[in-house]
């Protein structure tokens, strides 16, 4: 029998994640360590990682050290979500109603938008998962939306 909690568990998995002090991957840190991952938390802020560890320590086991991981850009990875990156845009009620105005589905991204994919991904129920793109992003790449941040085109 299939059971959601074995589905998305990764429990006895160590997860790297990076940029995982703020923002998106810090999302991404909580949803592994709740659903059993042992996280390190990575980016080029080392006292960030560290802090967040701290605060998220009652969770599970973590880690938190600076370090960077620069590649190649080329991937555009999600929607408008509200975090610190897009708090220029999306800071306050009329950027933020913008910025949903431009995503087919209407609203910012939340949290556990990101932690579902996430825990899909890692877990058990996309084990069988390979080679495939997974868009959160509201349906923004299946449509050409109007300017997010009030820039015109």
């Amino acid at each position: 029998m299939l059971a959601s909690s074995d589905l998305f568990s990764v429990r006895g998995r160590t997860a790297l994640v990076t940029g995982g002090a703020t923002g998106l991957g810090r999302v991404c840190a909580e949803a592994l360590l709740t659903a059993g991952a042992r996280v390190l938390i990575v980016s080029r802020k080392a006292e960030a990682c560290a802090a967040a560890a701290a605060e998220l320590s009652a969770i599970g086991p973590r880690e938190g050290f600076g370090g960077t991981v620069a590649t190649e850009a080329g991937v555009a990875a999600p929607g408008p979500f509200p975090t610190k990156m897009t708090q220029f845009a999306l800071g306050d009620e009329k950027g933020a109603e913008r910025g949903a105005s431009a995503v087919p589905m209407r609203w910012l991204g939340r949290p556990e938008d990101i932690a579902g994919a996430l825990l899909f991904l890692t877990g058990r129920g996309g084990a069988y998962t390979t080679g495939a793109i997974l868009p959160v992003d509201g349906g923004v790449s299946v449509t050409a939306p109007p300017a997010m941040f009030g820039d015109e085109p």
